[in-house]
């Protein structure tokens, strides 16, 4: 959700104070999960599967983090960089993660009927990485090396 969240502010007329505040907050959540990682595997090293998923669950989180921050600052300097039927499907509300996932699929799909070069990429790999994210708890697999890049 705060993930969501931030990507909304990046892209939407939000404060710089805000958005630093959300990215901050974000960031201390991605360093919480790689501490409980690291606590983890201390305990026991039966909790391999289990580190490796919050290690992909980091990776993944720094770098939606990144890419939303990164889709701000493009678009500091060029205001229509996203199109505003992608902007407009991003700032509907979403107030559990189901939301975010059934609402990141439709912004996959639309983003698929469109030529690739037509969208900003920060946008277009943050929809994919957020809408695996938003998907990944209810997955019962094990992060594959393809999966953690």
């Amino acid at each position: 959700m705060g993930q969501y969240k931030l990507m909304q502010m990046c892209i939407s007329d939000a404060g710089k104070e805000d958005i630093d505040r959300a990215w901050s907050d974000l960031v201390k959540s991605t360093t919480a999960i790689n501490g409980m990682r690291s606590n983890l595997m201390l305990e026991s090293s039966r909790w391999q599967r289990v580190n490796s998923r919050l290690h992909a669950l980091h990776t993944l989180s720094l770098t939606l983090i990144t890419q939303a921050c990164e889709t701000y600052l493009i678009l500091l300097n060029h205001p229509d960089a996203v199109k505003e039927n992608i902007r407009e499907l991003l700032m509907v509300p979403a107030e559990t993660a189901q939301e975010v996932h059934k609402r990141l699929k439709l912004v996959r799909q639309v983003l698929a009927t469109n030529r690739s070069d037509e969208h900003l990429q920060t946008v277009t790999g943050w929809v994919g990485r957020g809408d695996a994210l938003s998907a990944g708890g209810k997955k019962a697999c094990i992060p594959t090396a393809v999966s953690t890049r």
